[in-house]
Order: C-alpha cells, then sequence, then structure tokens
C-alpha cells in the first residue's frame, strides 16, 4: 500500500517538504519548453504574410507571399506540426515517473478515546515505464520532422496550382484580345460582304454566313470572359480579397519567376524521385512501422512502480513514524497471446506498409516519365504552332501588299488576316499547355520551391 499515515491534526514537516517539492517540480515539468522554433517560409521577396498592395501589378511570387500564412489548405498542415510536437512533448516527460498525491481520511464510527481519526497520504508514480518512452522518443520527433515535410510539400503542391493559375490567366488575357480581334475582322466581313450584295457579287446567303460568323464570334468571346471572371472570383475568394477589388497581374514578370530563365535540365528519373519530399515521406511510414514493433516487443518487459509509503496506523497497532520507499514491478506473465500477437500485427503492418510505399515509388517513376514525354511533346508542339502564326503573319502581310497595290480583292486580305488569328489562337492554346507542362516539371523536381521559398526546419533539411 503506496501511502504514508498519521494520527490526527499531526502532520510531520517531512512530509509536508516532500508533498511541496512535489507539486513544485510537477508544476516546472509541464511548464518548461520543449518545442523547436516555429516553422518558417519565407519567400524570395521578403518574409511571409506581409500584406498585398492591390493597386499594383502583382506577381507570382506576391501572391505566394500573401498566401503561405493566410490560406486553410496550408493552415491545416500547419495544425498537424504543432499536434505532432505536442506528442513529442508527451513521449518525453514519460521518461520520468509520474508524481500522483493520494489522501484518504478515516474517522471511526464511534469515536472514544481509542479509536482516533487518521489522515493517510502517499505519493506514487503509478506504472513507470520508460523502456516504452525510451522507444517512442525517436519515433516521436520523426512524426514531427514527417509533419513538417508534409507541410512543406503541400505548400509545393498549392505552388504548382498557383502557377498554372497565372498561366491560365495570362492565356485567358491574350485570348480575349484576339478574339475581339475576331469579332471587329467580322464586322468588316459583314461590311464588305453588304458591299458586294448590292453590286450583285454576293447573295443573301453569303451575307447570312457573315452575320453567322460575327455572332459565333461574339459567343466566344463571352465564353471566354465569363471563365475569366470565373476563375479571377475564385482567386479572389480563396486569398480572402474583396470580389469588387480589382487586380491587375505582371505577367511577363511572373512567367520569369515560374518559368525560369532556362529550360529544365534532364535529370535522372531516379534522382528526383529520391530527393522529393513524397519519396521521403514514405520513408518515414516505414520507420514509423518498425517503431510500433519495437512498442509492442516492449510490453514483455515489467512495469516500475515508485512510491514513498509508511506503516498504516489502521492496519498496525505500532505507532511508528518511519518512512520507507516502495519499489513495485508488474511484471507480465501470461496474456493468452495477446502480447505476442500484437507484436506479429506490427510486423505484417510494417510489410503491408512497405509494399504500398513499393507501388507509391512505381507511380512516382511512372508520373514522371509520362511527364517529361508529355512536356517534350507540347514543346514540339508549341514550336510548330509558333512557325505556323508566323507563316500566318508572313502570308497577311504579302496579302496586305497585294491589296494595297491593286492586285488582290479585300477578300483575299481578309481572309489571310482570319487565317492569322485562328494559328494565332492555335499558338496561345500550345503556349499555354507548354508552360503549364514546365510549371508541373519545376514542381515536381523541386525546383520551382528551392528558388522561390526558403524553407527553415532544421532536421527536415538534414534528413
Amino acid at each position: 500500500m503506496n501511502s504514508m499515515s498519521f494520527a490526527k491534526n499531526t502532520i510531520p514537516g517531512a512530509v509536508l517538504r516532500v508533498i511541496a517539492c512535489a507539486l513544485c517540480l510537477s508544476v516546472a515539468l509541464q511548464a518548461s519548453p520543449l518545442r523547436a522554433d516555429e516553422p518558417n517560409l519565407t519567400t524570395v521577396r521578403g518574409a511571409a504574410g506581409q500584406p498585398m498592395d492591390l493597386k499594383t501589378e502583382m506577381t507570382y511570387a506576391d501572391v505566394l507571399n500573401y498566401s503561405l500564412t493566410r490560406l486553410e489548405q496550408l493552415k491545416s498542415t500547419q495544425f498537424d506540426i504543432e499536434t505532432a510536437k505536442i506528442t513529442e512533448k508527451d513521449v518525453f516527460y514519460k521518461m520520468f515517473p509520474k508524481i500522483v498525491l493520494a489522501a484518504t481520511y478515516s474517522f471511526p464510527l464511534q469515536s472514544t478515546k481509542n479509536n482516533q481519526s487518521y489522515m493517510s497520504m502517499g505519493l506514487n508514480s503509478g506504472n513507470y515505464d520508460p523502456i516504452a518512452a525510451y522507444y517512442g522518443r525517436d519515433a516521436a520527433k520523426l512524426a514531427v520532422n514527417g509533419a513538417k515535410m508534409l507541410h512543406v510539400l503541400t505548400v509545393q503542391r498549392f505552388m504548382e496550382i498557383l502557377g498554372l493559375a497565372f498561366v491560365n490567366m495570362q492565356a485567358l488575357d491574350e485570348t480575349i484580345a484576339c478574339q475581339k480581334e475576331f469579332i471587329a475582322l467580322a464586322n468588316e466581313g459583314v461590311e464588305y460582304t453588304t458591299q458586294l450584295m448590292e453590286q450583285g457579287s454576293a447573295s443573301l446567303l453569303d451575307l447570312r454566313i457573315a452575320k453567322q460568323r460575327k455572332d459565333m464570334a461574339e459567343l466566344e468571346l463571352n465564353k471566354t470572359v465569363m471563365k475569366k471572371q470565373a476563375g479571377l472570383a475564385k482567386f479572389k475568394r480563396q486569398l480572402g480579397i474583396n470580389e469588387l477589388q480589382k487586380v491587375t497581374f505582371d505577367f511577363p514578370l511572373s512567367m520569369q519567376q515560374l518559368l525560369g530563365f532556362n529550360e529544365p535540365l534532364p535529370v535522372d528519373t531516379t534522382a528526383i524521385v529520391e530527393r522529393s519530399l513524397a519519396y521521403r515521406l514514405l520513408g518515414i511510414k516505414e520507420q514509423l512501422q518498425r517503431f510500433n514493433i519495437q512498442l509492442a516487443q516492449s510490453e514483455h518487459i515489467p512495469k516500475l512502480g515508485l512510491g514513498v509509503v509508511a506503516p498504516d496506523p489502521l492496519a498496525t497497532q505500532k505507532t511508528s513514524n518511519s518512512y520507507y520507499l516502495s519499489v513495485s514491478a508488474n511484471v507480465p506473465v501470461w496474456s493468452w497471446g495477446e502480447t505476442a500477437r500484437n507484436v506479429e500485427r506490427a510486423e505484417l503492418s510494417s510489410k503491408k506498409t512497405a509494399s504500398s510505399n513499393r507501388v507509391e515509388i512505381n507511380k512516382m517513376y511512372d508520373d514522371w516519365d509520362e511527364l517529361i514525354v508529355s512536356y517534350r511533346d507540347l514543346k514540339e508542339r508549341y514550336a510548330i504552332a509558333t512557325t505556323q502564326a508566323e507563316i500566318r503573319n508572313l502570308e497577311m502581310q504579302r496579302a496586305e501588299i497585294s491589296y494595297k497595290s491593286g492586285s488582290k480583292p479585300l477578300q483575299t486580305l481578309l481572309e489571310a488576316r482570319l487565317a492569322r488569328l485562328i494559328a494565332q489562337l492555335e499558338a496561345i492554346t500550345a503556349r499555354n499547355n507548354y508552360y503549364e507542362a514546365r510549371v508541373k516539371v519545376r514542381s515536381l523536381s523541386g525546383e520551382l520551391l528551392q528558388e522561390l521559398i526558403k524553407v527553415e526546419y532544421g532536421d527536415v533539411e538534414k534528413n
């Protein structure tokens, strides 16, 4: 029985000192700091979270800088880091025995001179298991690093999503400008066809076709404008910007930040995958499973109990005031195989995780190879579309010269202008697809993150 007992109205000073020391130690341990510096993510343009100047043209880095501490999906993984740190603190303090103060007041139902009331107090530690705490310490630290890596990986994926949004917004702006030229050209076509019909050189059907082309061009423009407005509204809503607030973007500088000044270098697939955060997170999952096996095996080890005790006056006729340090042990003797099954279960879970990781790693290799093939194909398509647009532009210039010299009618010039605009739209689409693939390559390889984000996570950078 882990207790200290003494007669009514008699509290030994030694007991009070022990209790006071225990309470002070408990408060000090719970209040002492055991947490690393807060995670710090900064962009190349300044500290994360600084306000944006909406009156100026915003770049990709400006929006990224503003989003790091405000976006809800990034806050979620930040909370996971804080939770993992709290768990790490819990595991650390399990290395020390708990101090529990238990008090019991006993009094007789019929009070006589021989029957007195007693106050019994005791200090004990409960089941003290430093071995499990020792095994769990490295696992807790690893879990914190895993949470930090997951947060950085979430930031990396957000950078890709934000970059693709910038690429699409630029393409939509240029598409709208091109479609406005389509409408202007369609109006010229309607006027020209009207003149030809008055001269008897065109029919009513020709005029109807020209007007249909104009209507179709206006519908295409309206569809693109609505798409841009919807994307911009979503963009503002995610960043917490008033929908009525006008925002403008510096697309040339943003494209330099997103695409870099040089083409992504051809790199070995194995090197890219093995240095990626997603790959390293899979390794952490496997290590945590191995720690679980150790924790399951530690259940075979006896649990200790510490306490300060004295003879209980209710259980003995002696009135000794001696105090004793008690050490107890709970030894697992027979549990019908439960402990062994827990170890086997942890080993099977570890094998399952390793198998799942191999599948994920193979998928990483496949995704990277497919992305590289797609990137190279889209790069060639963009080069072809650009060349085609240049050819159509030269043909339009030739048609203008012929029209001004009187050797070709206006219809030839209008058709050349139309062909140039179609080729220009195709070039915009091809460039948009190529830029998207280039952003994905730079994001997946970690190049975009390394250039624009400085990660100060200590242990994460070492592992």
